[in-house]
């Protein structure tokens, strides 16, 4: 959101504080490996934020889906 201020000058209303991680960080914060993780946020439809280097990058919240996602897959796989 744009907001106008009192010199007329456009300001941003909104500050975004995101924590961004690497596939490589989030395999390591949920006990699988960088390739995992790109593998089942494709399989899931979850979008990763991508640099212009093809960096992957994942949020706190996309990282907890992956998360069930991995110990749905493992329920379902003992269930077996």
């Amino acid at each position: 959101m744009m907001q106008t201020g009192s010199d007329s000058q456009p300001t941003c209303a909104v500050a975004v504080d995101l924590e961004l991680f690497t596939a490589a960080d989030t395999g390591a914060e949920i006990g699988c490996s960088p390739t995992s993780v790109k593998r089942i946020s494709v399989e899931i439809k979850l979008p990763a934020i991508t640099t212009k280097s093809g960096i992957h990058l994942y949020t706190r919240p996309m990282m907890e889906k992956i998360r069930a996602e991995i110990q749905r897959r493992e329920l379902e796989r003992l269930r077996r």
